[in-house]
């Protein structure tokens, strides 16, 4: 900080500049406390569902281990320590998306929607139709998925 003021005393900006710094550094900052208060329900909504496709795909059972981490990285927050969860599980796949809302919270929003998904057993697949509530918060200066309930 000390190097920021020497700068700044050193050159001489004009007033209207250091204004524009000014208001810039305040909305960078404002964006990231609440960011989901910046973008339409129509945004989040998309957003949401990219990342609902993207977190399915980590149920495929024929994913490498650096597959899984990279599309951990791009869905979750702390991908690279979470993706070690969806190894082994049983395989899912997404078949349709409904009932979508979407609830603002400074930093993230909560996204509930009404999934239907087909769980791949031995027995051959079984289609359920769930209620989730996905935290999707603002993190690395990107949408990641956070936390992951079912809604009863």
């Amino acid at each position: 900080m000390l190097k920021v003021s020497e700068f700044l005393n050193k050159k001489k900006f004009n007033i209207y500049v250091l204004y524009l710094i000014t208001i810039a550094l305040f909305v960078s900052i404002l964006h990231s406390i609440i960011t989901p208060y910046f973008y339409t329900e129509a945004y989040l909504k998309g957003k949401g569902r990219d990342l609902i496709e993207l977190q399915y795909d980590l149920y495929q059972d024929n994913l490498t281990d650096d597959e899984l981490v990279d599309i951990a990285k791009k869905t979750l927050v702390m991908g690279d320590t979470r993706a070690s969860v969806y190894k082994g599980n049983v395989p899912k796949s997404l078949l349709s998306i409904e009932k979508e809302s979407v609830t603002r919270n400074f930093h993230q929003y909560h996204y509930q929607v009404t999934l239907t998904e087909i769980i791949h057993t031995e027995n051959g697949p079984d289609e359920r139709v769930e209620d989730y509530e996905f935290s999707i918060e603002w993190d690395k200066w990107r949408f990641l998925i956070n936390e992951i309930r079912p809604v009863k």
